[in-house]
């Protein structure tokens, strides 16, 4: 058995707008996942963060995700494994309307968060490659998320920053999650990453 709390935050968009957006959750079960889905049924595009709470017998990434959602489309936000029977609580939040449309449509959802080592890269970055090398070289899985080509990676990235408590607007890449710990501009990146194994 299920139980949902819903906790509804409205903000006045950039432009004074004081109507509320139209936004749904809705949350099904496949194949022992439990998948929350977002939709924005306004005319404008919204930001939409999903928080998942007091949950039992699911596992996966439960921060808050923000997805910024275009008009009249639905989004994945959280996909968690359902490990018999379970609860859950989740909060929500909206903000509208949006300066400008953010392309492209991109789920990150089958990276896992919080298992082993994932790594947020730059195309052309030096230091990233020779890290992916060298894990690769030493057969160390690790999962990569390229934020130059794909912006929900980069907002992704910086979201989970801001819940760490950065606060600053320059890092040096890689960022890298261990086991859902996250570690950034690191000045003996070698270092570092050979201490992972």
């Amino acid at each position: 058995m299920k139980s949902i709390l819903l906790v509804l935050m409205f903000f006045c968009g950039m432009l004074g707008f004081s109507q509320s957006a139209e936004i749904t959750i809705d949350a099904i079960v496949d194949n022992d996942t439990l998948i929350f889905f977002g939709s924005n049924n306004s005319n404008f595009v919204q930001d939409i963060t999903i928080e998942i709470t007091e949950a039992e017998n699911l596992e996966g990434f439960m921060l808050p995700l923000t997805v910024r959602v275009n008009p009249n489309s639905t989004a994945i936000f959280h996909k968690l494994a359902v490990k018999g029977e379970y609860t859950y609580d989740f909060t929500y939040v909206n903000q509208f309307p949006m300066e400008k449309l953010i392309q492209p449509d991109y789920e990150v959802s089958d990276v896992k968060i919080n298992d082993g080592i994932v790594i947020f890269d730059k195309t052309n970055c030096g230091r990233c490659q020779k890290v992916k090398a060298y894990f690769s070289e030493n057969n160390i899985p690790f999962q990569s998320l390229n934020i130059t080509d794909f912006p929900m990676h980069r907002k992704l990235m910086w979201d989970l920053l801001q819940l760490n408590g950065f606060t600053g607007n320059n890092i040096k890449t890689p960022v890298m999650l261990v086991n859902g710990e996250i570690s950034h501009s690191h000045e003996n990146l070698m270092g570092f990453v050979q201490s992972l194994h």
